[in-house]
Formats: C-alpha cells, structure tokens, sequence
C-alpha cells in the first residue's frame, strides 16, 4: 500500500469539488437538474473531506503519545 502525504489526500477533494463547479459555471444553459447534480457532488466532495480531517487528527492524537503514565501493582490482589 502506498501511503501519500495528507497534503494530497486532503487535496483531491478540493480538486474534485473545483472542477465539478468550473464545469457547471461554465455552461450559460445549465439546468436547474444539472446546477443541483453538481451541488451534490460538491457537498459529497466536501463530506469526504470532513471524514479526512478527522482521520489525520485521530491519527495525530495516537501519535503524541500518552498523557501520563502510572505504576500498576500487575501482583495485586
């Protein structure tokens, strides 16, 4: 498995979501069905990037470490 830095994994999203409104803008005689198809790709787009972000904070909280440590008695009763 390839890993990729976050940078590009949060990037495609906003390519994606770029794109999909270039395209739609771009056509003066876009329908109402066409503006709303590309409304919902672009909150999906969007959606995928909330899911992202939380992954790589997720991924940063286990990645700090513990907060703080205590002796446990492993003999104890």
């Amino acid at each position: 498995m390839k890993v990729r830095p976050a940078s590009h994994e949060l990037r495609t999203p906003l390519t994606l979501q770029q794109a999909v409104v270039d395209v739609a803008l771009a056509d003066p005689d876009a329908s109402a069905d066409v503006l709303r198809a590309a409304l919902v790709r672009v909150r999906a787009a969007g959606q995928e990037q909330e899911r992202l972000i939380e992954a790589l904070l997720t991924s940063a909280r286990c990645q700090r470490g513990l907060e703080r440590r205590e002796l446990v008695d492993l003999a104890g009763p």
